[in-house]
């Protein structure tokens, strides 16, 4: 692997880094929302839409985290062929 590839490579992992940040920064919004509508409003409709908001927010996380680790092996996979 020469100099560019090599750089190309190490690249694509920060990007794919960076896309589980953003889903985690997704993430931890949605949750956030979810106790706020639970917290400061007294509701039933807000109460049940705060819950869906924090099963969101784990589905979120959930979802960048199974995302992060299948790219990742397919980059180790792509490194280890080459």
């Amino acid at each position: 692997m020469n100099t560019r590839e090599y750089l190309a490579f190490q690249r694509t992992i920060m990007a794919n880094e960076r896309t589980l940040l953003a889903y985690i920064r997704t993430s931890l919004a949605f949750f956030i929302v979810g106790c706020s509508l639970i917290k400061f409003f007294n509701l039933t409709i807000t109460f049940i839409l705060g819950l869906l908001f924090i099963f969101l927010s784990i589905l979120i996380l959930l979802i960048g985290f199974l995302r992060y680790k299948i790219f990742k092996s397919k980059m180790k996979n792509a490194l280890h062929n080459s």
